[in-house]
């Protein structure tokens, strides 16, 4: 059996569910290894695998966040005051 894991940004949810329950998947062609289908969409063979994987992917939401923090706490008063300025 496959299973698809649908990431639902609104909720900031994971949500897996068998792949005959969700229109518009070809189960005959997931594989083995969880593979992202779509922006927000893996699909996979095991539950396990697409688990972890919801791991790495909030990982890397936190690192994507971080550094757009970063980016704007380096920026100064001024470099926003001249930004809008010249706008």
């Amino acid at each position: 059996m496959s299973y698809v894991m649908i990431y639902e940004s609104t909720k900031n949810s994971y949500t897996i569910k068998p792949s005959h329950q969700v229109k518009g998947i070809d189960s005959r062609k997931i594989g083995e290894e969880v593979k992202k289908y779509n922006q927000n969409i893996w699909v996979g063979k095991s539950r396990e695998a697409l688990k972890e994987q919801s791991e790495i992917h909030i990982k890397e939401q936190i690192q994507r966040h971080l550094k757009a923090i970063e980016k704007i706490q380096k920026r100064t008063l001024i470099e926003v005051k001249q930004k809008y300025n010249h706008a």
